[in-house]
């Protein structure tokens, strides 16, 4: 359900024009664009990253196609003066334009390659602070685990369903998918387990 949810989401942004334009929504372009939206949407699902990176990779790569979009324009070679010499076996009949001029273009990908270094940038730096922040929770000592015996009175069993849900509920808050490799009791130096 969320992945379809997800799919919807990717595909009207892919299908609206980056800036929004008055032609029709039924051209070639657009639906060509979409289909390379729905291409790398299946690409990225078939890999299953965390919900932020597939939050980072739809806004990046929008935005990159958004700037191709709006730089160069692709059309039939027909449409354009042939001048000097024209082969009769051509291997492309389609010609990429500008519509900007060059200095234009260098600054927009200037600035589209810092925002994406930018949060590259941050999303290490958070991926670092989860860590330390759980990091915190460990508490190392010498020795072994129980100097003395549980009493049998005092042991109670976890199911493996409730620590995935406890799990889940501390890792919720970073939006992370979190897997349970194992779980165990164990008990404070108050005697509480």
């Amino acid at each position: 359900m969320n992945l379809f949810i997800f799919l919807l989401i990717w595909a009207f942004i892919w299908y609206i024009p980056i800036p929004p334009k008055k032609t029709s929504l039924k051209k070639p372009g657009r639906i060509v664009s979409l289909l390379i939206g729905l291409l790398l949407f299946f690409i990225i699902q078939f890999e299953q990253p965390p919900l932020s990176v597939f939050v980072y990779l739809l806004i990046f790569l929008r935005l990159f196609a958004a700037f191709f979009e709006s730089a160069l324009s692709i059309k039939p070679a027909a449409e354009f003066k042939h001048t000097e010499r024209n082969y009769y076996h051509q291997r492309f009949q389609w010609k990429l334009s500008p519509k900007l001029n060059a200095k234009t273009v260098g600054i927009l990908f200037i600035i589209y390659v810092l925002a994406a270094s930018t949060m590259i940038v941050f999303w290490q730096l958070q991926r670092v602070a989860n860590a330390y922040y759980f990091n915190s929770f460990i508490q190392t000592e010498i020795g072994i685990p129980f100097k003395t015996t549980i009493p049998d009175n005092m042991v109670r069993l976890v199911t493996e369903e409730l620590a995935i849900s406890i799990a889940r509920r501390h890792m919720s808050e970073f939006g992370s998918n979190t897997q349970v490799l194992g779980c165990h009791i164990t008990k404070t130096p108050d005697g509480e387990l």
